[in-house]
């Protein structure tokens, strides 16, 4: 982990050797995100701990262009992966930012959109996660194409080529029905909209050149759960501080080890004795099994269908 920061903490004239200036004046920041990549990568390489074979992040211009040059000069194949869930929150916000040009009688515009960009975000998931159980790297991106063409059409009523190109289309079961779609029915919407608007819409969220980086359905989940608890433990305010590098160590101590375990480990480091017996260490333990508990128990198929129709029934009354 590394931290651009431009500003010298001390008032007389400096080197910035030994001062908490990291980052060239010079440079920019919005530019920091692919040096530091940079200088990182160099330093594994250098080092030879760790042999960088794939690289995901958000869809960062700056993040690809870096690691196809470092590739090259290193004369290590370095893929480049966007991360699956950024994808799909991309897609959802181009089908909720699209405008229709008309809908029927009582339909509530913002909420069509939205529901309708939620279907068929979580469509698309569904086809992908798929697909990528029953294919190979190499024809990933064709069944995937091909699965999202449809989805217009199926959400229309149109099954007749669910069978050869969806793996996720369950309307030739007896329990099926309509109820995720907007308004429980299925779409009703002219030429227009479902090809020049909702279909170029996916085409441009998910070009075969995107499914190819997405192909193998990595994200940067653990990544920003990381960066959540950094920041959490360092604030960027604290980061003229002498403890900033001791919080950060502390945070990704936590986030390996879990907060109950990490600080026992690091009161024994401290030098501090105690028994499994001893109240301290009985409460870290039980603060790690409740933080188990809880983060199994939203993995749970029935909670998230819980959590999904409350937020829904919130967004209506609103």
């Amino acid at each position: 982990m590394s931290t651009a920061n431009k500003l010298c903490n001390k008032k007389n004239e400096c080197c910035h050797t030994e001062c908490k200036k990291t980052y060239s004046s010079e440079e920019t920041i919005s530019s920091s995100e692919g040096k530091l990549a940079e200088k990182n990568l160099q330093k594994m390489n250098d080092l030879k701990i760790l042999k960088v074979k794939s690289v995901t992040s958000d869809a960062s211009a700056q993040l690809s262009k870096v690691v196809r040059e470092f590739g090259k000069k290193s004369g290590n194949s370095i893929r480049y992966y966007q991360c699956f869930v950024h994808r799909m929150r991309t897609v959802q916000k181009y089908i909720k930012n699209l405008t229709f040009s008309k809908l029927q009688t009582g339909y509530d515009r913002d909420f069509f959109r939205q529901r309708l960009a939620t279907c068929i975000r979580s469509r698309v998931r569904l086809e992908l996660v798929r697909i990528h159980k029953i294919s190979t790297q190499l024809n990933f991106a064709t069944l995937a194409q091909s699965a999202i063409k449809n989805i217009v059409s199926c959400f229309s009523g149109n099954h007749a080529n669910c069978k050869e190109n969806s793996v996720a289309c369950c309307a030739h079961l007896d329990t099926y029905n309509t109820k995720f779609l907007p308004y429980g029915v299925y779409l009703n919407l002219n030429v227009v909209d479902k090809k020049k608007k909702i279909e170029s819409a996916l085409n441009k969220s998910l070009s075969l050149d995107v499914l190819n980086k997405i192909s193998s359905l990595h994200t940067t989940n653990q990544c920003e759960s990381l960066h959540h608890r950094v920041f959490t433990y360092a604030p960027k305010s604290v980061l003229h501080k002498r403890n900033f590098h001791g919080l950060c160590h502390s945070a990704c101590h936590s986030s390996t080890f879990g907060t109950g375990k990490s600080s026992i480990l690091l009161a024994k480091s401290l030098g501090l004795n105690f028994s499994k017996c001893a109240p301290f260490f009985k409460f870290m333990i039980r603060k790690d099994i409740i933080a188990l508990y809880y983060s199994q128990r939203k993995k749970q198929q029935n909670i998230k269908f819980k959590n999904f129709w409350q937020s829904v029934s919130d967004r209506t009354e609103e």
